[in-house]
Formats: C-alpha cells, structure tokens, sequence
C-alpha cells in the first residue's frame, strides 16, 4: 500500500504544470484592464513548465469570482494554443479558438470591477490529450465539460485587481 501511495505521488508531481504570469499575478497591471477601465486590454504573457509529453494542447481560461453576479464573470478561455513554454501577450481574437466572454465578445476582455474592494482572477491553465473541436459559440462553462475527459493536468494563479 505504501508503494501504491508513492508512485500516486510521484505521478502527481511528473504531470504539474508550473506556471507564472508577470505584471498578472500577484497584481494586474494596468494593460490587461478592460479599455473602458482605462486600460490597453490585452491578454496576459503567460509562461508555462513542466508541460506533459502526452499533451497536444494548451487551453486557459481566466474567471472572477468576486464578481458581483451569481456565477462569477469568465474573462478568457481559449483553446487550441499551441504547446510552448508561453502564451504571448496581446493574442488576438481571431488567433486560434477564443470563446464568447462575459462582455460578449470573443477573445479576451481585462479586469474591470466595479470600484471598491480588489476582484480575484483566477488563471487556470489545462494540458489537454488532444485539440477541442467545439465551436467559438460554445458557452465557456460548457466548454469546460466537454475539456475535463482531456484534462492531463492544469494549474493555477491568482491575480488581484481593484479601482477605487
């Protein structure tokens, strides 16, 4: 039994994605702040280690739950990035396969809290088996369904941002 116990340990560790953003975590830098905010709106430089030799592809997704609506406000998801060690800044909308956010557009869309107390961001990158084959008009909340059999790992990062 306690061999069982450390080859699930071991497999845990071998299989953690290791990620960082700068100037998005701890803190969110002005550019990723929604235009209307005041800032540049662009998706945040991501960079990733440790990714699976079994995955084909990288998804992220970024979600408020500090939001002041039932369920949260999902800033980003998108699928189909390429395996690489990061995520450049400023991806544009129509670069690989970008849902629908809670503004309503597709691709990414910066923090813009109400002012107040800081709202979270919750970074989740996912190292996916195959490439997703849904549509860009999927709801990012059934998105992540159809994704969880594909999932090998994911990990995640906590950016804060507020306005007075």
């Amino acid at each position: 039994m306690k061999l069982l116990k450390i080859a699930l340990i071991f497999t845990q560790i071998a299989f953690a994605l290791n990620i960082k953003a700068p100037n998005f975590s701890p803190n969110v830098d002005k550019k990723y702040v929604y235009k209307i905010c005041g800032g540049k709106n662009l998706s945040p430089k991501i960079i990733i280690k440790d990714i699976p030799k079994e995955a084909t592809s990288i998804a992220v997704t970024i979600f408020d739950p500090d939001a002041p609506r039932v369920g949260g406000w999902w800033h980003w998801a998108a699928f189909n990035l390429p395996l690489s060690n990061e995520i450049k800044e400023g991806i544009k909308a129509n670069e690989f396969l970008q849902l629908k956010n809670d503004y309503g557009n597709f691709g990414y869309g910066g923090s813009c809290p109400p002012p107040g107390k800081a709202h979270r961001y919750i970074v989740t990158v996912y190292a996916l088996k195959e490439k997703v084959s849904f549509s860009k008009t999927t709801p990012i909340k059934k998105s992540l369904e159809l994704i969880k059999p594909l999932i090998i790992t994911k990990a995640q990062i906590v950016g804060k941002y507020g306005r007075n």
